[in-house]
């Protein structure tokens, strides 16, 4: 084969490969996009309330009213944001939440620390994890019967009143 038909052959799959590729990259970019605006959203909300929590904690240190109007002013900038928010997030897969990071946006609000928070989940989770194991949990236990090896262990129970004779390995 010549370089010349080699050439074309290979500009050939190159220009099949790009265009059969193009749909692809096309929706990749889009999520791509997407996916920035979602990351600047969030940004955005997360900003605020880490302004708004210190602006909350020096106007309860302090008691001015110049906090007190600035706290307010945060709290309508994060009212105006998680509006954009659910005007953004409108697919049921963009609204698929996470139960850590949305119970500890649940406790910010109510003023709970989020260290303990995290350290009650994860004991819930630890707790579920207890009770529901397929292969140690005591639910799964309830249900699933008894393992071979505690009944051979109750055989071997009751053979440890005699002497066993042992093969000697050299005779």
């Amino acid at each position: 084969m010549r370089i010349a038909s080699r050439l074309r052959a290979v500009s050939i799959a190159t220009i099949a490969a790009i265009f059969l590729l193009a749909p692809y990259l096309i929706s990749t970019l889009i999520d791509f996009r997407s996916a920035k605006s979602d990351f600047v959203l969030a940004e955005r909300i997360k900003n605020n309330f880490f302004e708004r929590a210190s602006i909350r904690d020096q106007y309860y240190l302090h008691r001015e009213d110049q906090l007190r109007a600035q706290w307010e002013q945060s709290k309508a900038a994060a009212d105006l944001l998680l509006l954009d928010a659910d005007s953004q997030f409108v697919s049921a897969e963009d609204r698929d939440t996470h139960p850590i990071p949305f119970l500890l946006f649940l406790s910010f609000f109510a003023n709970i620390p989020s260290g303990p928070c995290i350290v009650m989940l994860m004991a819930v989770f630890l707790g579920a994890a207890y009770l529901f194991s397929p292969r140690y949990g005591v639910f799964f236990k309830l249900i699933r019967g008894r393992h071979y090896h505690e009944e051979s262990l109750e055989r071997w129970e009751g053979h440890q009143g005699h002497d066993h004779q042992v093969p000697d390995k050299n005779s």
